[in-house]
């Protein structure tokens, strides 16, 4: 079975980190979102602004392109992914017959707290806000969406979600 997953979150969720480990567990290809943003919108966000909808789009497509290459071929992913937008999400799973997606769900506090601790990324803390406001929280409509408590360790959250993924095959 190809496996494709899709770790969600705002901004310091801990979604790369979680991706990446599974990833590497699952030996399949790991994708980090944030690399396929084109340059004018990595310096929009630089500068403090908040991106559009109408700025994702080119984004978006480029990240489908890519995953919809990779189950094309039968190989498996894991994406450290966003996943703001419900609009954005219904592409996804359009062009990914069976993905799943999993969501880090924490609050504005502690998000802010870990922005301030990292270094070396493009987003800063003063957009924080936008990524909640932005962030339409999956419904009951959306049942290949779970979402689990990102307060925890990486290892907690991994083992977490290879008990998920395990009930999803089942």
């Amino acid at each position: 079975m190809t496996h494709c997953i899709i770790i969600m979150g705002v901004s310091g969720s801990g979604k790369t980190s979680l991706a990446q480990k599974l990833a590497a567990h699952m030996k399949v290809e790991f994708i980090e979102a944030d690399d396929f943003h084109p340059a004018q919108n990595v310096a929009h966000m630089n500068s403090g602004k908040a991106l559009t909808d109408e700025m994702r789009i080119p984004w978006i497509h480029a990240l489908i392109d890519r995953v919809s290459d990779l189950t094309q071929n039968q190989q498996g992913f894991v994406m450290s992914y966003s996943g703001l937008r419900k609009s954005h999400r219904d592409l996804f799973k359009e062009h990914c017959k069976g993905c799943k997606f999993i969501m880090l769900n924490l609050g504005f506090d502690v998000i802010k707290q870990r922005l301030t601790q990292r270094k070396n990324h493009f987003m800063p803390t003063s957009l924080l806000e936008s990524q909640f406001e932005a962030l339409d929280m999956p419904t009951d409509n959306e049942p290949y969406i779970q979402v689990i408590n990102g307060d925890a360790s990486v290892d907690a959250l991994l083992a977490q979600t290879f008990d998920m993924l395990n009930h999803w095959i089942e």
